[in-house]
């Protein structure tokens, strides 16, 4: 059986100030040959920064985890991008796998009374395995109004959108969720549009939810 591997980012702690870095979240399929993704960094500060980028875990051989630069030096309004890349060896376990990747403000020489700087914390949360998604929910539409209640019956977590099919036969983007197993998505919408149909597919394009609502 072919091996699936995804790894997902996701924005989990700041302390101490704000980094502004797009996107703040990542989530594909990670390729035998390697998966990687491009994150921008921004100042928006009138003052030249420093960062330091490292994980915060020891690596594991297995993962095959790394990122570049390991340091990025930003002018006033400038931005830069670091790349993360996952290489897993095929000794890596089925199931879930965390590391953080941590980016550091390490100050300027002519900041040497500064006290305090800012660091931003990604969660890298990954799954190795043919770990399988299967959605069930409700869906009502009630005179202006659509109910959705969307639960993940799945192995893994899930980053889904939401896309309604207008009279002119084309889909609209109506909402993005993320869903752990076992979780679930409820949210109403007002419309003032006439929709026949509701699509709810992951990031790669895959439908995994679809319902008339005539």
């Amino acid at each position: 059986m072919l091996k699936i591997i995804g790894i997902y980012l996701m924005l989990v702690q700041i302390i101490y100030g704000y980094i502004n870095i797009y996107p703040s979240f990542f989530y594909k399929e990670l390729k035998k040959e390697g998966t990687y993704e491009t994150f921008v960094l921004t100042n928006r500060s009138k003052e030249k920064v420093r960062y330091r980028i490292y994980f915060e875990e020891k690596l594991f051989p297995e993962l095959g985890a790394e990122v570049y630069p390991k340091s990025i030096t930003l002018n006033p309004y400038e931005k830069k991008e670091l790349k993360v890349l996952i290489t897993p060896s095929e000794k890596l376990k089925f199931g879930m796998h965390n590391l953080t990747l941590v980016i550091k403000e390490i100050g300027t020489p002519k900041e040497k009374n500064k006290k305090i700087y800012s660091m931003l914390k990604l969660k890298i949360s990954g799954y190795y395995g043919d770990l399988k998604l299967k959605l069930s929910g409700n869906i009502e539409k009630i005179k202006d109004q659509i109910d959705l209640e969307i639960e993940n019956k799945g192995e893994r977590i899930g980053v889904f959108s939401a896309y309604l099919l207008d009279d002119k036969k084309e889909w609209i983007f109506l909402d993005s969720f993320i869903l752990k197993p076992e979780e679930k998505w409820k949210q109403k919408y007002d419309y003032d549009k006439e929709y026949s149909k509701i699509k709810i597919e992951e990031q790669d394009g895959k439908e995994y939810f679809f319902q008339n609502l005539k």
